[in-house]
């Protein structure tokens, strides 16, 4: 196996392009929904892992979920990432 700098490198060991990590992050995408099809899954981006992972802390009342977070302010994880209230907001008029 050829080695790479790159911690995701695809199999000549340059990077991914963004349309290649897009493929394979729709066939992972696609294999989780196959497996958890009787669960009511929803499909999900790469990016919604970090602040559910911090709400599900929020919601178990974690003792780390600030140092989970790694904001130096709390009030900036609690106003990004507890999601756990609907916000709702005025319509412009």
């Amino acid at each position: 196996m050829d080695r790479s700098l790159y911690v995701f490198g695809n199999k000549s060991g340059s990077p991914y392009t963004k349309s290649g990590a897009g493929t394979i992050w729709g066939r992972l995408m696609d294999k989780y929904m196959e497996k958890h099809a009787d669960t009511g899954a929803r499909r999900f981006a790469l990016n919604h892992i970090r602040p559910a992972a911090i709400t599900e802390k929020f919601e178990r009342r974690d003792a780390d979920r600030y140092d989970f977070a790694a904001h130096t302010q709390t009030a900036t994880t609690d106003s990004v990432y507890d999601r756990r209230a609907i916000r709702r907001s005025k319509p412009l008029s």
